[in-house]
């Protein structure tokens, strides 16, 4: 197909890769997807729409400390990318919060401390993490 074509004539252009999971989530090919977005995350961290979208399909695939740890690796690049952030912490409370989700849900807080919802969810990863410190 063109994207697939793309893809290896444009070995590092993040976008060919990018579509080609497109295509390949859409076909319902969960792992060649993740491949393919996992390609365009590593030749651009930054990359917010393929970040999502290889979330997504970890999700799908029940990978969810894959996913968390490829919002991570997106928020090296990103750092102030809010909607990211709670969504690492929401990702991460799912899962089994730990030292990380309680400094983000932090952030979050400093960002904007009047943020009532950010404060709510600051409380749940601290209420999460004493309860799994003192079961």
């Amino acid at each position: 197909t063109y994207h697939s074509r793309a893809a290896s004539e444009s070995p590092r252009s993040a976008k060919a890769h990018y579509n080609l999971g497109l295509v390949h989530a859409r076909a319902g090919d969960l792992a060649l997807a993740a491949a393919s977005f996992e390609s365009a995350c590593e030749i651009h961290p930054g990359f917010r729409a393929a970040t999502i979208d290889l979330v997504k399909v970890q999700t799908q695939r029940g990978e969810l400390a894959q996913a968390a740890a490829t919002y991570r690796d997106y928020l090296d690049a990103e750092p102030l990318d809010i909607d990211i952030i709670k969504a690492v912490v929401m990702l991460e409370l799912s899962v089994g919060p730990h030292d990380s989700t309680l400094l983000s849900a932090q952030k979050l807080v400093e960002l904007d401390p009047a943020d009532m919802e950010r404060r709510l969810l600051l409380g749940r990863v601290e209420t999460a993490l004493s309860t799994r410190l003192n079961p």
